[in-house]
């Protein structure tokens, strides 16, 4: 594809009547020749086809040089090659009507894939991403986790406001929140700008977003979720009972939508009940309640934010999360841990990780991923109770905030979700470190539990270093980065 804007450039030698056209921005960009307005008296240059579809080479007036015409810095070397004898056998030369054009073989059977199937297109050249986030730091963890991984990764993150920043490797921008009719344009106008392979979406709302509009590129958007499960995505509570289908214990749990069905869930389930919302995310719409006056505050709570609730049996024990890569259900990569530290306390996201290898979760984890048919990154939370049983509690099908405790416990997380874009052959690995502590930035910053046990401030000296090398390296990129957190923090 060509620029707008071409600029002319002349080969030496060439024919006076004949310009070249090249794409400045192309580094192995091909010829295209056309006649200078007002010389020679060519009406219309023959159009000689070249073996791929991609390349139109066209015949000059009659009585021109011989030579070759390239769009790429290495014209004088090949130049050299026609001039040569010795390497006349690799050419392939147009029998002479005027100029004959030679080109090495090699070059006529350069085939550019241009196969649209969504399982292969990717194939051969680096992945073009457009990751689709709301400023939280499991976006920006992976954007720049899929850039180590070979890809051009450009940004936008729906959290309100303007602003864009150029980053080794792709862009950054802001976008109106999710929710403003100007986002699917401003979505539409990026996809067409950029050009990408891949549309990733790495919120739950954004994936909402894109199931809803339908727009032209959603053929590009992964993971594609078929109809029947995205009823159960978009449901905590009906997730939970297509969990327990496969033998998975769930707490008990009852709807509370009315005045009696809160006081039913508070009779039998007792006190504390958790009271949860439908959607939510990062706990904001899970509240443990130790009185009825709670539960009633907490399900009014979630009627003014027109949030479904229902109430689950409390279960006290400790909150793990399984997660890693998956394709169709099948774990690729794996991981799991304890959530040692949360925040808020007891319904928050992790705020410190320790890897845990236990057989019985692992278990219980594929057959939920399985159930779900999840591909790409997602992770789930259970909680275990005192006899050692684990709860299932909410999948979360989407990059999460803590995957930097699984690529320190040695877990390849996007090196393995690029080659499953191209359709590579992976073999499944699921082992990891165990018994890996790992504060989560920034929330182990606000957990009160990681100061006291003076982890975070073993913690905060390399954070802050990084901080200070990305500031002096790309100064725009870290400013662009404290901007979306600012704006998150508004949002939330």
């Amino acid at each position: 594809m060509w620029c707008d804007e071409e600029k002319e450039a002349t080969r030496p030698g060439s024919h006076p009547s004949v310009r070249r056209l090249v794409s400045p921005g192309k580094r192995t960009g091909q010829a295209r020749l056309t006649p200078r307005n007002g010389e020679g008296d060519i009406s219309a240059p023959k159009r000689l086809p070249s073996l791929v579809n991609s390349e139109v080479l066209e015949e000059p007036p009659d009585g021109g040089t011989d030579g070759l015409v390239s769009g790429s810095r290495c014209d004088k070397r090949r130049r050299r090659r026609v001039n040569s004898a010795a390497n006349r056998s690799q050419l392939c030369t147009i029998p002479r009507s005027g100029l004959a054009i030679g080109l090495p073989l090699r070059a006529l059977f350069r085939v550019r894939l241009r196969c649209r199937t969504f399982e292969c297109r990717y194939q051969g050249h680096g992945v073009r991403v457009l990751l689709l986030d709301e400023g939280f730091a499991s976006g920006a963890l992976t954007a720049r986790g899929l850039r180590r991984a070979g890809c051009t990764v450009d940004v936008i993150a729906a959290t309100g406001g303007t602003g864009s920043c150029p980053g080794t490797g792709g862009t950054w921008r802001l976008a109106p929140r999710v929710g403003d009719p100007r986002l699917i344009e401003v979505l539409d106008a990026a996809v067409r700008r950029s050009r990408c392979d891949v549309v990733f979406p790495v919120t739950e709302p954004l994936q909402w977003l894109v199931w809803d509009q339908r727009p032209t590129w959603e053929v590009s958007v992964y993971p594609q979720v078929e109809g029947p499960h995205r009823a159960a995505r978009r449901d905590k509570q009906r997730m939970s009972e297509l969990v327990a289908g496969v033998g998975v214990t769930i707490p008990r749990q009852l709807p509370v939508s009315s005045r009696a069905d809160v006081d039913r869930a508070v009779r039998e389930l007792g006190l504390p009940i958790v009271i949860k919302g439908s959607v939510g995310r990062g706990g904001n719409a899970t509240h443990v309640c130790s009185t009825l006056g709670a539960v009633q505050s907490a399900t009014q709570q979630l009627a003014r934010r027109l949030i479904p609730a229902f109430a689950q049996a409390h279960i006290a024990g400790s909150t793990y999360l399984a997660g890693g890569v998956f394709d169709r259900g099948r774990p690729l990569r794996f991981y799991a841990g304890v959530k040692s530290v949360q925040f808020p306390r007891r319904v928050g996201p992790a705020a410190e990780m320790r890897s845990s290898n236990d057989a019985t979760l692992s278990e219980l984890a594929r057959r939920v991923f399985a159930a779900a048919e999840v591909s790409g990154l997602a992770s789930i939370d259970l909680v275990r109770d005192a006899r050692g049983t684990f709860h299932f509690l909410e999948l979360n099908p989407r990059p999460w905030g803590s995957m930097e405790a699984a690529v320190r416990a040695g877990v390849d997380l996007f090196d393995v979700l690029v080659r499953l874009w191209r359709s590579e052959s992976i073999v499944p690995r699921l082992d990891f470190r165990s018994d890996m502590r790992t504060p989560v930035f920034p929330l182990y910053l606000l957990a009160h539990p990681c100061w006291f046990s003076g982890r975070a401030a073993r913690a905060i000296l390399p954070d802050v270093r990084r901080a200070f090398t990305l500031a002096r390296d790309e100064p725009a990129l870290a400013w662009h980065m404290l901007h979306r957190l600012s704006r998150v923090c508004v949002n939330w």
